[in-house]
């Protein structure tokens, strides 16, 4: 994929304010999402987030029916690759934790922001866990540094609700989603792109040019 042009704050603005809008529904959503996956074990994060992954987006969209907080069930559609998709980001997470230590942090960013895009292709595309991640990759990598900063701002905002008492994480981490969400939706084109071919790791974000007509 090419270089864009990243809108940092308009895209941070459009996030919050589709956070504001929709405050109780993801709320709820991402509620239930942290709990059932904290009470599997986490087992059951990767479909439970591609559940809250379907609820932003479709907020986003202006989907009708409106999605409520239930429609996180909906992940379950996608159970095997985003159970795989979230083993292999938490393990690298906790292999990277254990190497670097104090710079596991600024790893697992990187890492976050390379992948950040996984659950939202295994959602829209049906694609399998590792075209995901591929898929990911190349959406990411001309607009790294930029998207680094969007991930990293993001998190911290998250962070900041679990410092206040841990409780206030549920407040802030649907926030996370929507920034997500918005930045995937500037560079993907919009709602409604066809799905890749099976095995197809790349993500089409517009059509060819047409053809010169013959002389």
């Amino acid at each position: 994929m090419s270089k864009i042009d990243v809108d940092f704050g308009g895209w941070m603005q459009e996030a919050f304010k589709l956070y504001k809008e929709n405050f109780a529904v993801l709320l709820l959503a991402n509620l239930i999402a942290m709990i059932l996956s904290s009470f599997t074990a986490f087992i059951l994060s990767g479909p439970l987030y591609a559940g809250v992954v379907i609820v932003t987006l479709g907020l986003l969209d202006g989907t009708s029916p409106k999605p409520q907080a239930g429609d996180v069930f909906k992940g379950f559609q996608f159970f095997l690759p985003s159970f795989l998709l979230m083993l292999v980001v938490l393990g690298v997470s906790m292999l990277v934790g254990m190497v670097l230590g104090p710079l596991s942090s600024v790893a697992t960013w990187v890492l976050s922001t390379l992948t950040m895009f996984s659950i939202f292709l295994i959602v829209e595309k049906k694609m399998d866990f590792w075209p995901s991640i591929l898929a990911s990759y190349e959406m990411v990598k001309e607009n790294f540094w930029v998207l680094l900063a969007l991930v990293v701002v993001a998190s911290i905002v998250s962070t900041l609700g679990f410092i206040a008492c841990c409780i206030g994480i549920f407040v802030t981490m649907p926030f996370y989603y929507c920034v997500l969400a918005v930045a995937y939706r500037k560079m993907n084109g919009g709602p409604g792109a066809p799905a890749a071919a099976e095995g197809d790791p790349l993500v089409r974000l517009s059509p060819p040019p047409p053809a010169a007509p013959a002389p």
